[in-house]
């Protein structure tokens, strides 16, 4: 008993320390600065010359992309370079076509194709060899030929001044994007970049930074930081860096991942902060679906997720070493086919769940039924969803919280993809021209959404009842 109660403050204070989780920002900061070489106090252009000294650069259209040289170390380090360099391409290409038309982009999306095979064409050992021993412009690391440098110039001239989108602009449109390939990298470059000003570290020093996988900033220059790695749910302690592969549930989880940031900062440059939310996250999702096949990302609906942790199993003939299966995704109903159809199946059971919940018959039409976190409870909501300046369903109870975003995020996206296959109601190619218009309308005026959609379409995009005629009640009646 007395060895227990000498043994006891001991363990108690063992078992403070493994659930302190108090990020130590100001350490983090100080192991970036020491591997960039980095003394005296720190200031805006130390940055920028770290990234000159320690990293590699790209441009690809309207995006400058950085990304630390060290780490690409082999196989997987290079297919993790190219997925994001080729996702940053594609998704200004498909906007690109969706915006400016392809006969008008047929140089360039001539140049992509050609960025794109070169990119496919790096050899591991060469790529490797040259990163540890070089640093500047990516094309003069690896010796890109005269080719790539013409289709980099196509694609920086048409994308940066907005001709690609069929828009013009008074001075090429730019942001950088810095890839952190690993949550060391993340968190020491973010954590960096919070003591140079206090509005970095109000944005950047944030509780929440271990979990988050990218942020904006403006100083020293306008950037967005994006993790190529998710945090792992199983940090406990001082552990603030263990990741999870984000191709460990999706195939394609790091494409994904890359196209909806570049969408974001798409938005933000040619859109601006005032376009219209629920538009512009259908569009995200659309682009995401056009260059991925899917899209079953977290960055809208419910971000929480829900599976359960990865179990281990003996299997033989396995490693000996052992190893883990993949936890089970328990997602909602409305991402069981990850988009793959713009998610029309789970709207449809939806939509026929809803009906069956719902006693009077004028009622049914746009009827959705919801659950609770624990499914035990059911709710229906009724469309039309469009009409708030957002997009929203109705304020709910808490627990139906989830499972309404989680709707709202494969309404919006089906919707999005219906008008721009469908709005125009005559052929494919007249519903493109005529989402394109719209994109061109909300561009110049962002708060012209619903007098656009009566002069492009002839109705406007909702009313507060499925009653009267409008773009919304026309999606449904389609569902």
């Amino acid at each position: 008993m007395r060895l227990l109660t000498c043994l006891l403050p001991a363990i108690l204070a063992t078992s403070a320390a493994t659930q302190d989780r108090t990020i130590p920002f100001k350490k983090f900061a100080q192991d970036f600065a020491a591997k960039h070489g980095i003394s005296g106090a720190p200031e805006s252009s130390q940055f920028s010359k770290a990234l000159e000294t320690k990293w590699v650069r790209l441009t690809i259209g309207g995006f400058t992309v950085r990304y630390p040289a060290a780490t690409v170390n082999g196989k997987a380090a290079m297919e993790k370079l190219q997925e994001a360099l080729q996702g940053v391409l594609d998704t200004q290409l498909v906007m690109a076509e969706w915006m400016g038309g392809k006969e008008k982009n047929k140089a360039l999306l001539k140049a992509g194709v050609t960025f794109g095979k070169w990119i496919k064409s790096w050899k591991q050992r060469e790529v490797t060899k040259s990163m540890q021993s070089g640093v500047g412009d990516l094309l003069d690391v690896l010796e890109a030929p005269e080719a790539v440098h013409k289709a980099i110039k196509t694609l920086q001239e048409d994308l940066s001044n907005g001709k690609a989108y069929g828009l013009t602009a008074d001075k090429p449109r730019s942001e950088q994007i810095v890839f952190c390939p690993t949550r060391q990298v993340f968190l020491e470059t973010a954590c960096f970049l919070g003591t140079l000003s206090e509005e970095n570290k109000d944005a950047l020093w944030q509780n929440n930074l271990t979990t988050q996988c990218q942020s904006h900033i403006q100083d020293p220059f306008e950037m967005q930081i994006i993790a190529l790695e998710y945090a792992s749910p199983k940090q406990v302690g001082r552990d603030f860096t263990s990741s999870i592969d984000m191709n460990s549930r999706e195939k394609n989880g790091l494409l994904q991942h890359v196209v909806h940031t570049t969408m974001n900062a798409i938005i933000r440059i040619w859109f601006g902060e005032e376009a219209p939310r629920s538009l512009m996250v259908g569009l995200t999702m659309n682009v995401t679906i056009a260059v991925c096949g899917e899209d079953n990302t977290r960055a809208d609906g419910d971000e929480r997720g829900k599976s359960v942790g990865a179990r281990v199993a003996f299997v033989p003939g396995g490693r000996s070493e052992g190893g883990l299966f993949a936890g089970a995704n328990l997602d909602s109903m409305w991402r069981s086919t990850k988009g793959r159809d713009w998610f029309v199946r789970p709207l449809k059971r939806g939509l026929k769940s809803g009906a069956k919940k719902t006693r009077k018959k004028k009622q049914k039409f746009g009827a959705f039924l919801i659950h609770s976190d624990n499914q035990s409870e059911w709710k229906v909501v009724h469309a039309p969803f469009l009409s708030a300046p957002t997009g929203d369903v109705p304020t709910l109870p808490a627990q139906f919280t989830g499972d309404s975003k989680e709707l709202l995020r494969a309404y919006t996206c089906c919707f999005v993809h219906w008008l721009r296959d469908k709005g125009m109601g005559k052929t494919k190619k007249a519903s493109n021209a005529g989402f394109a218009a719209l994109l061109h309308a909300i561009q110049a005026k962002p708060d012209s959404l619903e007098t656009s959609c009566q002069e492009i379409y002839g109705v406007g995009l909702s009313r507060g009842s499925l009653d009267e005629d409008s773009l919304e009640r026309r999606f449904l009646k389609k569902l």
